[in-house]
């Protein structure tokens, strides 16, 4: 929301409720989730049904987006419903290789990657970085399309694979450490820096 946008907001919403009440409005943080899978797709050619996931996967992890009422936004994930979710398509025959990436974000604007094919990963979900946050899949899911059913082990991602001006962004002063966390650094001025995991 603009700034123009909240006050509109916060006047109407101060109509509305007692003089002893502060409104603040703030808006989200969003933190990127990504699949990466290998899958069998049957009765669609393969751009359509990634099409359909996206739109799919999109519904699933965001049902609110649609919606006329919002009753709670989901801070917690489980990877094991997503995995499900995909394999009850009609249009997905097989997933192997399945992992989630989550790019979570704190209040103070630490941004950590979450990948559960890590040797470090324990956890079964993930979690929004703050009671800000919230968890959107983008259209940027690493997905390799699979002829026949073949096990694939779920592979980390690559930091070598990154490409710039897709959706991992790095704003000015952040690098990316081995540890997977991004830190600030006033050693080069990055502005806007952004890469894709392929």
């Amino acid at each position: 929301l603009s700034s123009a946008e909240i006050n509109q907001i916060s006047s109407f919403l101060k109509t509305y409720i007692s003089p002893q009440f502060n409104v603040e409005i703030v808006n989200p943080i969003f933190e990127d989730m990504w699949i990466k899978c290998s899958i069998l797709f049957k009765g669609l050619n393969p751009g359509r049904a990634i099409e359909l996931l996206n739109k799919d996967l999109l519904e699933f992890i965001c049902p609110w987006k649609n919606s006329n009422f919002i009753e709670v936004i989901d801070s917690k994930i489980n990877n094991i419903d997503i995995l499900n979710f995909l394999k009850n398509r009609d249009y997905i025959e097989y997933v192997t290789g399945f992992s989630v990436i989550h790019f979570k974000k704190d209040s103070n604007g630490m941004i950590k990657i979450y990948d559960s094919a890590s040797e470090n990963y324990d956890n079964d979900f993930i979690e929004s970085g703050s009671n800000k946050s919230i968890i959107i899949p983008r259209n940027n899911h690493k997905i390799k399309i699979l002829d026949r059913v073949d096990y694939e082990r779920p592979e980390p991602i690559n930091y070598d694979d990154l490409e710039i001006d897709k959706s991992f962004i790095s704003e000015k002063g952040y690098d990316i450490e081995n540890n997977n966390t991004i830190k600030n650094s006033d050693e080069e001025d990055y502005k806007n820096l952004q890469f894709i995991i392929k």
